[in-house]
């Protein structure tokens, strides 16, 4: 009776991944059945898994051994229950890399899962599914009748025909369909460069160009918000497919909108490191289990802090989500903050709480008005905001919904520049508009029809600047481009890798590409190119290009030279500040 419990409980839980699929990658195909075999055959694998597991355990009854392979049965289980809860909630799947980071923090997490769709009953319905699953298979002894162990060896004779059958048709976004322990095993970035290729990165290495800063640096105050996921399909303005931002919209007539700006990343740490530290890849070395926050990004030496530490500035960082979640606030200070701020200032005490624990936007908007008004300056303020993360919870009428809370976002950003202008900040100040990352959201095939494969990483960036002209900035341009760029304008020079540009002077690298690494994909880099959109596969000496686009031979190896000689430097600087520890 209990294997019977068992096997249906897995049986649901794969029609319920099938149907996430569906509903999510099926979308961009417009076929929202397409995907249910495809999972079916993935999952068949752990079936097979699974059934082997509790067919073995038999044969260890007397020495009690059967509980360690019913153990493992337990993990399997929870594993794959664990990644239908992530890919419902953040549109990626669980990696193992991820979890062991990230487990520590189980008031986050906790707070993550009673605020998703579902709300606490659902949590603590998959909380008593896996109790059951983790007491169940302890509970149920050694299979050792003769029915039920054939029953087993039916299972895994039906799930092996099954994973053999081939994928008719074979389907795009195959990250969404894999099992999750194949989706952990395709991650192929962890794989190292050898010695050999290290030191021919080392020794062909093109030195930097360095040019001197304006003639007449600023010494304007600087704000920088970053908008939590703020997407070019949230926008009419941006890509024509939603209007959920017309007040954000509206601000980038009297502004400049950069129509070609590039994330680096998948989620807001990514964005973090592209924006605040200058990093254009960020894909470490790690095992498939092992890696701490940031890692690879400690003691770099140049960062937006820096540069404006070097100018004079007061630097601060504002936000109402937890800095002690991932190690942000130990971070931060690394590369330079001189004040940090987060939900716990007295400013928000009996606020109401949404995601992370954090007030909405509109406070957090109020807080940073009344630094600013105490402030020292110059100033360089960066405000990140929280309400538009998952899971997207409408601070008015506290309902989850993306397009309300998105749309809170747009009216409370939009607020805060009113503000802003009735304090006479733009007279002597420039407010910086961006977003971290394009939204943990599945891809809609509208966006892929405008964008191509830049949708992975477009996202919108807007600089009202009265002294500077209105008007849109098609040249391409990245996160990391802000520390030279910032350097640049404030005087101090700056040295321009072959990918770098200047936000406030584009065009420097006129065949400059952005990158951009997937977040439920590991190991896949977009290349966006002013000769086309490219993609490549990670993998240490074997990194190559899937889609060259229209790169040429020689194009395509020096932009893996590039990628290697980005991701060594970071492991020799994480390995030097290690030694330095």
């Amino acid at each position: 009776m209990a294997l019977s419990v068992l096997l249906l409980m897995s049986i649901i839980l794969v029609f319920v991944r099938a149907w996430l699929v569906n509903t999510g990658a099926g979308r961009q195909i417009n076929c929202t059945d397409c995907f249910t075999w495809a999972v079916i055959n993935a999952d068949a694998r752990l079936f097979l898994i699974l059934a082997g597991l509790l067919w073995a355990g038999g044969w260890f009854a007397r020495l009690q051994l059967y509980r360690l392979f019913h153990l493992a049965a337990a993990i399997l289980l929870f594993a794959a229950i664990a990644d239908v809860m992530v890919y419902q909630r953040f549109n990626t799947r669980l990696f193992l890399v991820e979890a062991t980071n990230y487990v520590q923090y189980y008031d986050v997490i906790w707070d993550q899962l009673i605020s998703g769709a579902g709300g606490l009953g659902l949590t603590i319905g998959l909380a008593l599914l896996i109790l059951a699953v983790a007491i169940g298979l302890q509970w149920i002894g050694p299979i050792r009748d003769p029915t039920s162990r054939r029953s087993l060896v039916g299972i895994m004779v039906l799930a092996g025909v099954t994973a053999s059958l081939p994928l008719a048709p074979d389907y795009v976004n195959s990250w969404a369909y894999r099992n999750v322990l194949a989706a952990n095993l395709a991650s192929s970035d962890r794989q190292r460069y050898t010695d050999e290729t290290t030191q021919r990165i080392q020794e062909t290495a093109v030195p930097p160009q360095c040019i001197g800063g304006l003639d007449s640096p600023e010494r304007r105050n600087v704000v920088m918000v970053i908008i939590e996921s703020w997407s070019p399909y949230h926008s009419q303005l941006e890509s024509g497919i939603h209007d959920w931002t017309p007040a954000l919209d509206r601000l980038a007539a009297r502004g400049q909108r950069f129509t070609a700006f590039h994330a680096g990343g998948f989620s807001t740490n990514e964005g973090l490191v592209g924006i605040l530290a200058g990093v254009p890849i960020w894909v470490p070395f790690v095992h498939l289990v092992q890696a701490t926050p940031f890692l690879y990004q400690w003691g770099i030496t140049e960062t937006l802090p820096v540069v404006f530490n070097k100018a004079g500035y007061h630097t601060a960082f504002l936000t109402s989500g937890p800095l002690s979640f991932a190690e942000k606030d130990r971070w931060l200070r690394d590369i330079g903050f001189a004040e940090l701020e987060d939900g716990t200032h007295p400013h928000y005490q009996n606020k109401p709480r949404f995601s992370f624990g954090a007030p909405a936007d509109n406070e957090l908007y109020a807080r940073a008005l009344s630094w600013q008004s105490a402030a020292r300056t110059p100033y360089f303020l960066v405000v990140e905001t929280v309400t538009t993360h998952q899971p997207y919870i409408d601070p008015v009428t506290r309902k989850h919904s993306l397009e309300a809370a998105i749309r809170f976002a747009d009216q409370a950003a939009a607020d805060y520049v009113h503000q802003l202008d009735a304090m006479g900040f733009f007279e002597d100040g420039l407010l910086v508009l961006l977003s971290d990352h394009r939204a943990m959201t599945p891809m809609l095939a509208e966006e892929l029809d405008a964008l191509g494969t830049a949708a992975y990483s477009r996202v919108p960036m807007l600089i009202l600047d009265p002294r500077r002209p209105p008007g849109e900035i098609d040249a391409l341009l990245q996160q990391s481009d802000l520390v030279p760029s910032f350097s640049h304008w404030l005087g101090l020079g700056t040295c321009l890798d072959s990918h770098d540009d200047l936000v406030f002077a584009p065009g420097t690298n006129a065949g400059r590409c952005t990158f951009h690494a997937r977040g439920a994909e590991r190991g896949l880099m977009d290349v966006i190119c002013p000769e086309g959109q490219a993609l490549v596969r990670l993998s240490g000496d074997s990194t190559h290009f899937l889609d060259p686009a229209n790169l040429s031979p020689g194009r395509q190896q020096a932009l893996l030279d590039f990628i290697a000689r980005e991701r060594i430097t970071a492991l020799s600087r994480h390995e030097a500040h290690e030694s330095r520890d």
